[in-house]
C-alpha cells in the first residue's frame, strides 16, 4: 500500500475510535513517506488516548515543517496544556488568535490556559520502550474514559489538503542515511535548536540503521548542541531515548572520539540534567 492509501486507512480506523490501530497505520504510512498531514493526524489520535508526549511530539514536528498549519499548532498547544507547559500552550495560543480572533476552538483554549494558573497540574511520561523490553502482546483496542473532552469539531480529522509552504522549515524526519546527511548539512550553519527540533521528530528506534556509516563528529556535535539548546522543553526520558539509540550506530564510538572540547562540556551540562542512572550510562558510551 501507499503511503497515501495507509493514511486514508488510518482515518477509517479513527473514525471507527480504534485509535490505536490508526496510530500504527498512520505510522507504517510515515515509513513510506513523511506528511505534516500524517502526522498531525497521528497527534490527534494520540491526544485522544492521553498520549499527550506523543501527541506533542507529532504535532511539533508538523509544525516545525510548516509554521502555518493551525492544526497542528492548535494540537501542540493541547498537548503542551496537559503536559503543564502553560507557557508553551499560550505562546501557541496567542499566534492561533492573532490569525483568526473568533474561532471558537481557540478562545476555548485560551480560557482554559488561564484557568489552568490556578490549578495544579500532574506530568505523566508516556514512554516507548525498547525492543527488548517491549511486550510481545499484539495491541488490543480498549475503551478510554477521558476527563477532558476534546473540541467537537476538533475531535474530527482535519482536512485532506496539505497546508502551504512558504518560509525555512525544519526538514521532516529522514527515512535513510542520505536524506539524513541532507538535511544535517541544510541545518549545520543555522540555529542549533533546529537541528535538536529535527532530532526530537525522528523514530528513535530506526537511529541507529539510519545513521549506520554516516555518523561523524561534527554530526554528533550538532546533536549535543541541538538537544540541549531543547532539552527544557521536552521530556527528559525522550533525551534519554535519543542519545542511546545514537549510540548504538555502528560507527557511534569512532565519531564519539573525534567530539572537539566545547561539544564535551555542553554535554556535560546535558547529562547533568538527566535522572543520574541515565546520566552514568550516557557517560560511559559518549565519554
Amino acid at each position: 500500500m501507499s503511503a497515501d492509501e495507509l493514511r486514508k486507512r488510518g482515518n477509517e480506523f479513527f473514525k471507527e475510535s480504534k485509535f490505536h490501530n490508526a496510530i500504527k497505520t498512520y505510522t507504517e504510512s510515515l515509513e513510506i513517506a513523511v506528511s505534516t498531514l500524517t502526522l498531525a493526524n497521528r497527534a490527534q489520535a494520540h491526544l485522544n488516548l492521553g498520549h499527550n508526549e506523543s501527541a506533542y511530539a507529532d504535532a511539533d514536528a508538523a509544525v516545525l515543517a510548516d509554521d502555518d498549519y493551525a492544526k497542528a499548532r492548535y494540537r501542540r498547544a493541547l498537548a503542551a496544556l496537559k503536559l503543564g507547559f502553560r507557557k508553551r500552550a499560550k505562546r501557541d495560543c496567542d499566534i492561533l488568535l492573532k490569525e483568526d480572533p473568533k474561532n471558537s476552538q481557540f478562545l476555548k483554549l485560551q480560557e482554559d490556559i488561564q484557568n489552568a494558573k490556578t490549578r495544579p497540574t500532574i506530568d505523566l511520561c508516556h514512554v516507548n520502550k525498547c525492543e527488548t523490553i517491549r511486550s510481545r502482546e499484539p495491541l488490543k483496542e480498549a475503551a478510554i474514559e477521558q476527563n477532558e473532552a476534546l473540541p467537537e469539531e476538533e475531535a474530527k480529522l482535519p482536512e485532506e489538503a496539505e497546508p502551504s509552504k512558504n518560509a525555512f522549515r525544519v526538514p521532516l524526519p529522514a527515512n535513510s542515511g542520505n536524506q539524513f546527511r541532507t538535511d544535517f548539512n541544510l541545518m549545520k550553519s543555522k540555529d542549533p535548536m533546529y537541528f535538536g527540533s529535527y532530532m526530537l521528530s525522528m523514530d528513535v528506534q530506526r537511529l541507529p540503521a539510519i545513521l549506520d556509516t554516516f555518523i561523524d563528529g561534527d554530526i554528533l556535535g550538532l546533536m549535543i548542541r541541538g538537544l540541549c539548546a531543547v532539552a527544557t522543553s521536552v521530556p527528559k526520558d525522550r533525551i534519554v531515548e535519543i542519545l542511546v539509540n545514537v549510540s548504538l550506530a555502528p560507527r557511534f564510538d569512532l565519531a564519539a572520539m573525534f567530539l572537539d572540547g566545547k561539544d564535551k562540556k555542553i554535554l556535560e551540562d546535558l547529562l547533568l540534567r538527566l535522572p543520574k542512572e541515565s546520566e552514568e550510562l550516557l557517560r560511559r558510551s559518549y565519554l
